[in-house]
């Protein structure tokens, strides 16, 4: 397995959406060309993607789920070489920004025929040049929704409270409050 750590000031549901967002790849992620959705399911979707990335062309099929603080891509059949990623999202304790996981599994056909060194030196690369990616698109789309609040991280307990007024329904979280009506 090929583990790297690297921290964002970005949150964590900003991260989820551009790595559970498919279509989107081809935009910041190193090498992807085109990702097509081929099958949506309920748990997980099925993503035709394709590419090149250190000099090899690829066309393979990714099984996707996103759960609540992880995006799992894994190819669904491979050779010599079948491999997945799973990036984790985690808030620090001094809640600033996110601590992003990347953690690649490899999985080699027995008797393939590729140098395995090679092909875990390139996956890291790969990996690497992701997270930096990851990191520049989330900085981008964080600076293009300066409005976007966020009360809490997803799974995280929060006290809400409602209250008729005049004006319509006023809700109020924490220190930030709406007028609906």
């Amino acid at each position: 397995m090929i583990r790297k750590m690297l921290h964002m000031d970005a949150p964590r549901h900003l991260l989820l959406e551009i790595c559970g967002d498919s279509e989107a790849w081809p935009a910041w992620m190193p090498g992807v060309q085109s990702a097509k959705t081929v099958r949506d399911g309920d748990q997980h979707r099925v993503v035709l993607v394709t590419g090149s990335f250190s000099g090899m062309n690829f066309s393979h099929e990714m099984d996707l789920k996103v759960g609540v603080d992880t995006v799992r891509q894994f190819q669904k059949e491979g050779w010599p070489v079948k491999w997945g990623i799973t990036w984790r999202f985690t808030q620090p304790p001094n809640k600033l920004g996110t601590t992003v996981l990347a953690e690649i599994d490899l999985e080699f056909a027995p008797f393939a025929p590729v140098p395995k060194k090679m092909v875990n030196s390139m996956m890291r690369r790969m990996m690497e040049e992701s997270l930096v990616a990851l990191k520049k698109r989330a900085h981008h789309l964080h600076e293009e929704r300066p409005e976007e609040v966020l009360v809490a991280e997803v799974g995280e307990k929060i006290l809400l409270s409602v209250y008729q007024t005049e004006q319509g329904l006023e809700v109020v979280v924490g220190d930030q409050k709406w007028v609906i009506g």
